[in-house]
């Protein structure tokens, strides 16, 4: 993979920088916090994104709502285009998954939308191995974080040993015979546990006998029973049909019964109600014996008087209300007759006058004759009306006098037919056996009792043999599992044999792997030191089998830390390019084309410092290196120099030289 260009859109304190990277020995200075080691977290974070352990709160700009990381490379003859967005929602800063994207050749490959899609992608680009963690693999082979040049040489043995060892993943086969010493432990403990189960084996068995011998036993018993139930089975079906037979008798024995006490009471019943129409019938003789009866149709005609009388009264009283008003006409009159017009004189006046009067005067006594008369006859009408209750009361209790003779000989013809009735099932009751039916009761119930005391006795045998067959089926099934178990113990025995062996052959193996990967990392150490030194003094390299580095001089070993500034700074640089080569082979990657170093002066002296340019320009097999110094030192080596300055909290990048 080689690096073509990198854009930060407000991405920490760059609000817009763009970076072209060309080939050879690229270099970022400025002053610390100027914003150069955002260009190596941007072309980090663009690969791996959130697996690069960045958080995203410190990659966004603050006060942005959004930004995104764009980054250029080629790869196996392809050029990819990758970008990632972010964006703050809520206070937090998350994925812009809406800006997610990868082009090959400048076409959009398919994504899913999510991060985790364009991770893959990455990996699958760049070739990776499953089952390695990429971001470690990208950080052995092409990126030396801040003081990772000189601290692998510097590490304790112990230590370095176990780093190196996980880069390199010569690690797992120590952790797997460490993994297998609890495998190991836990099938020998499993080996004894079934060995101490099988001792159960015996007791299993003896118990299966005894078992057996007791369901042959009530085997016995459950024959024996059962020949009695059925026996008792058959007298109790020829009992029962007896019983059956009498209780049908009975059954018709209880409906004459019950049709006998419901003559006899029907009959006491008829007697009283026969008694009671009689003494009703004889007080309604004597009650129409004793009433006179009155003239029919007087209260019809002294009703018709007594409208009369009110008619005549009322049409006097018209009268009477009238000649006054005409007596008041003839006053108001003239001398004129309004008529005939003939005069009317005095004479005349008191003749009408009196003839009025007069008039009045008969009025007046008719109308009190016919009071007095309307009073007698109201009287009159009110005495007919008793009368007329009287008859209507005599009339009725005729006709229920009548009704009661008509009941009293339809009674007396249904006691007749009563008593011819009962005087037949009087003599069928006294024909009932009720000792026989009793008899053969009491040896139903003797016999059922019986029965179900031997059905329940077999009942309890059968469920015993149950029982004690399923406790038979369990104990076959231990014992299975025992033949089970004793088979499976072979095998766990085989297996131990197996796996003490390969756990032996694992400690062999780890040995080996490792002395073949330090005699390849010595041969690469050594050519890597010869390619930065160019030969230039009789010094030669080698590492032991801690992965310690030495030097040889004429022949004698020479300890790193008494060499030379430069010639340590070229042990630090060798054994790193090294290591990266080693780890690239052993991850199944091809080895890489971009070697990014972020501070490697960090923890160097001057002399270290002033020697490192002529060793990074002596570094012919990688195309190109990315560096992020503030060693002034360092500017000498560049084939690009860029200088990064803060200017009001943003980042500028500007080149200064090619």
């Amino acid at each position: 993979m080689k690096l073509k260009s990198l854009k930060l859109r407000k991405i920490r304190s760059h609000r817009d920088t763009e970076v072209d990277f060309g080939k050879g020995i690229i270099v970022f200075t400025g002053r610390t916090g100027s914003g150069k080691s955002s260009i190596m977290m941007g072309v980090s974070y663009a690969l791996f994104g959130s697996e690069a352990r960045i958080p995203n709160s410190e990659l966004l700009r603050r006060g942005s709502k959004s930004g995104h990381v764009e980054l250029e490379f080629e790869h196996r003859g392809s050029v990819y285009l990758v970008r990632r967005g972010l964006k703050e929602h809520g206070g937090n800063v998350m994925v812009d998954t809406s800006n997610l994207s990868i082009d090959v050749d400048g076409e959009r490959l398919p994504l899913l939308g999510r991060a985790s899609d364009l991770n893959e992608k990455i990996v699958e680009v760049l070739g990776y191995p499953k089952g390695i963690d990429p971001v470690k693999l990208f950080e052995v082979t092409t990126y030396s974080k801040q003081d990772e040049m000189r601290k692998l040489i510097e590490m304790r043995p112990a230590e370095r040993q176990k780093y190196i060892d996980k880069l390199l993943q010569i690690q797992r086969y120590q952790n797997t015979w460490e993994g297998m010493k609890d495998v190991l432990g836990h099938f020998i403990r499993e080996k004894d546990r079934m060995e101490e189960r099988l001792k159960g084996e015996e007791r299993v068995t003896k118990q299966t006998k005894e078992f057996g011998n007791r369901i042959a036993e009530l085997d016995a018993k459950i024959k024996g029973v059962g020949d009695g139930l059925a026996r008792k089975s058959k007298d109790l079906e020829v009992t029962k049909s007896e019983l059956e037979m009498v209780e049908k008798e009975e059954g018709k024995f209880k409906v004459l019964m019950s049709e006998y006490d419901a003559l006899d009471a029907r009959i006491a019943s008829l007697n009283s109600e026969l008694l009671s129409s009689k003494a009703k019938v004889e007080a309604l003789k004597n009650k129409i014996d004793m009433t006179e009866v009155p003239k029919a149709g007087e209260t019809e005609k002294m009703v018709a008087r007594m409208a009369e009388i009110r008619s005549a009264i009322s049409f006097s009283n018209e009268e009477l209300k009238e000649l006054p008003e005409k007596m008041r006409k003839l006053d108001s009159l003239g001398n004129r007759c309004p008529l005939c017009g003939s005069e009317i004189t005095p004479e005349h006046r008191k003749k009408i006058g009196g003839e009025y009067r007069s008039k009045m005067d008969g009025l007046r006594k008719n109308v009190s004759k016919l009071s007095e008369e309307l009073a007698e006859v109201i009287k009159e009408v009110e005495r007919a009306k008793r009368r007329d209750g009287i008859t209507n009361i005599l009339e009725s209790d005729r006709r229920l006098l009548e009704e009661k003779e008509r009941e009293m000989k339809r009674l007396e013809q249904e006691l007749t037919g009563l008593r011819k009735k009962f005087v037949l099932v009087e003599g069928e009751v006294k024909g009932y056996d009720s000792e026989k039916i009793g008899s053969i009761r009491d040896r139903y119930n003797v016999l059922s009792a019986e029965v179900a005391g031997l059905k329940s006795g077999l009942k309890a045998h059968e469920e015993e043999k149950r029982r004690n067959l399923s406790d038979v089926r369990g104990l076959e099934k231990e014992l299975e599992k025992f033949a089970a178990l004793r088979k499976d113990l072979g095998k766990i025995g085989s297996l131990v044999k197996v796996l003490s062996k390969l756990r032996e052959d694992i400690r062999e193996i780890r040995e080996k792997v490792r002395t073949r990967f330090l005699s390849e990392f010595k041969v690469e150490f050594q050519a890597k030191f010869e390619e930065i030194r160019q030969f230039e003094d009789d010094y030669s390299v080698d590492v032991k089998s801690d992965y310690e580095s030495i030097a040889y001089s004429q022949g004698e070993e020479v300890p790193v830390t008494t060499l030379s500034g430069g010639e340590k700074t070229s042990v630090a640089l060798a054994y790193r390019l090294a290591l990266a080569d080693i780890a690239a082979q052993i991850g199944g990657v091809s080895e890489s084309e971009v070697l990014m170093l972020d501070e490697p002066t960090t923890g160097f002296d001057s002399d270290d410092i002033r020697a490192l340019p002529e060793a990074l320009k002596n570094i012919k097999t990688i195309p190109q290196i990315v560096i992020v110094t503030h060693a002034e030192e360092l500017k000498e080596a560049a084939d690009y120099l860029f200088n990064v300055e803060k200017v009001r909290g943003v980042s500028k990048v500007e080149e200064v030289r090619t």
